[in-house]
């Protein structure tokens, strides 16, 4: 009994090791002035200037659809500027 509760236990002990390590997920970005402050900062740093120019009209149109209090577009105008940027948060 106690040569099979070693293999069991050592199961176990895997299994919650994993689960402890297991990937977080992303931080989810939010449509505000400081998270565009942000990306402002990582685009001025691109050396890409065809992406820096589309993560720059992205973060336009997302700033547009901020004023208008439309979230969901300024989400979506933020997260194709982030892919031109080419790092996720």
């Amino acid at each position: 009994m106690l040569k099979l509760l070693f293999p069991i236990t050592a199961v176990a002990a895997v299994f919650a090791a994993g689960l402890a390590t297991a990937q977080t997920p992303p931080m989810k970005m939010e449509c505000t002035q400081a998270e565009m402050d942000k990306m402002s900062e990582r685009m001025k740093a691109m050396t890409d200037k065809p992406k820096q120019e589309m993560a720059m009209k992205e973060m336009k149109m997302a700033d547009d659809m901020m004023k208008k209090k439309d979230s969901k577009m300024c989400m979506t105008h933020m997260e194709n500027a982030e892919k031109a940027i080419g790092t996720k948060m």
